[in-house]
């Protein structure tokens, strides 16, 4: 599974999945990773949400691998990585043009890894898409909230 950055943030979903949830590994994209790192700047002074930050970076290469396509990687798609990826994109893009580009590169990360199953976010925006959701199911994947882990929301 590929963890959004709504996952990660809140933090009794994040716990939900990485402690009870450990036989399961997961992975972050780069740009969730970014946006983590750009939301930590908003809550600097919070000794709760620091000590959040330093969970997750701990649980980082244990249970959370970041991601970064590798040549040949797309799915079995074929043909250049670079030349896949913005395929997919464009499709993410495509099937919802309500969504962020940020929103549109994780959901894209998590469609082109072939060891994945799917996304689990908090987003309504993308869980709410039926087009993104049509999308998903073309690339074989799960578009899907944290109870589809029997990891509940606040």
């Amino acid at each position: 599974w590929h963890l959004d950055t709504s996952a990660l943030i809140n933090r009794q979903i994040f716990n939900c999945l990485t402690y009870r949830k450990r036989n399961l590994t997961y992975k972050v994209s780069v740009v969730a990773l970014g946006e983590l790192v750009l939301k930590y700047g908003d809550f600097q002074n919070n000794s709760e949400w620091e000590h959040h930050i330093h969970e997750i970076a701990n649980l980082i290469g244990k249970i959370m691998h970041p991601y970064v396509p590798e040549r040949g990687e797309c799915c079995g798609l074929g043909g250049d990585l670079c030349d896949s990826f913005l395929k997919v994109l464009q499709e993410v893009l495509k099937a919802d043009n309500r969504i962020s580009v940020n929103d549109a590169l994780i959901i894209t990360y998590a469609l082109i890894d072939k060891d994945c199953t799917g996304l689990i976010t908090t987003d309504s925006d993308i869980l709410n898409s039926k087009g993104l959701r049509m999308l998903a199911r073309k690339y074989g994947k799960k578009l899907a909230e944290p109870e589809y882990l029997g990891c509940g929301r606040e």
